[in-house]
């Protein structure tokens, strides 16, 4: 085999491949592509699912923090009450 004739080998093979890899490149997008559609549209969802966890988890933390000071509150105005006889 003479030199010129392994270069045109070489070569076709190059291009060769290269074009199996493009192929199979183009299997696996085509594959992977439903998953990451399913995976994106349930991102949103739990994006969404963890907003309102974490409302709900704030309004929690101030209820918490506020319901010994109107529980004060409501004893101070009793006394209040109690000191001007309910006037």
């Amino acid at each position: 085999m003479s030199v010129e004739s392994r270069k045109v080998l070489v070569d076709a093979l190059d291009v060769i491949a290269k074009i199996a890899i493009a192929v199979i490149a183009g299997f696996w997008a085509l594959h992977t592509y439903p998953e990451s559609r399913e995976k994106e549209f349930r991102k949103s969802y739990w994006d969404k699912q963890m907003s309102l966890l974490f409302d709900a988890t704030e309004t929690t933390a101030k209820i918490a923090t506020l319901a010994p000071m109107i529980r004060q509150g409501l004893r101070l105005l009793r006394r209040f009450g109690n000191c001007t006889g309910g006037r």
